[in-house]
């Protein structure tokens, strides 16, 4: 849930509070737009929905400003980001299988986050683990989303597409594609990542930790 202090509508480069925390020189509205866009690729944009997770007094006058500003739009009870809306936050995204999460993750996410206003993370689906690794995850899908939709630095999370990689990318429609120091980018989709999307990647490795290395690590002390 995202919380605001009751304060009155700021205007631009006010100070704003987010969850009882100074937010310097935050433009209110382009907060809120984050937030949508959020709600939006999660799939919980209704306006019952934004409304929960968004506590401002003057709420619904701030969203009418956004819509006569062309940032937002309202359909059918549904909020949307428009392209206008969407130019004024920087979004990114970056996939894995986060099945046992390591401080290399956190690492990793962190440099992410710190880099966009929105992070989404694209959890691989199990079936995909097994046709890439010869084994299914110790942990199924379900689990490790919500264990990644818990940590600090993600905004949203969602599961891939078993079938066509290029899905998520479609929905969450990054400005950045982040890359672990050891990941790659699917065969099937290298040659379909729009132009104006940019590939980063993220030199974060930490010596010693890595989810093979855990595993190997547990068969040793458990002799399996």
């Amino acid at each position: 849930m995202y919380y605001y202090s009751q304060r009155p509508t700021p205007l631009y480069g006010e100070r704003v509070y987010r969850e009882g925390t100074p937010v310097k020189y935050m433009d209110i509205y382009k907060e809120v737009i984050k937030h949508v866009y959020i709600s939006q690729i999660a799939r919980e944009n209704t306006l019952d929905k934004i409304k929960e997770k968004i506590r401002y007094p003057n709420l619904d006058e701030i969203l009418e400003s956004l819509v006569n500003r062309g940032c937002i739009e309202i359909k059918n009870n549904r909020v949307f980001v428009t392209e206008d809306g969407r130019k004024l936050i920087k979004v990114g995204l970056i996939g894995g299988t986060f099945d046992i999460i390591h401080v290399g993750h956190i690492a990793t996410l962190h440099d992410a986050k710190k880099l966009v206003d929105v992070l989404a993370v694209v959890i691989a689906r199990d079936q995909t683990v097994y046709k890439n690794k010869g084994r299914y995850p110790i942990n199924n899908e379900i689990m490790r989303l919500k264990v990644v939709s818990a940590l600090k630095d993600v905004d949203v999370a969602i599961l891939g597409d078993e079938m066509d990689f290029m899905k998520p990318i479609n929905i969450i429609k990054p400005d950045y594609i982040f890359l672990g120091y050891d990941q790659e980018l699917p065969n099937a989709i290298k040659d379909r990542i729009p132009n104006n999307i940019t590939i980063v990647r993220l030199n974060t490795e930490i010596k010693g930790v890595k989810t093979t290395y855990i595993i190997r690590k547990l068969r040793e002390i458990f002799g399996l």
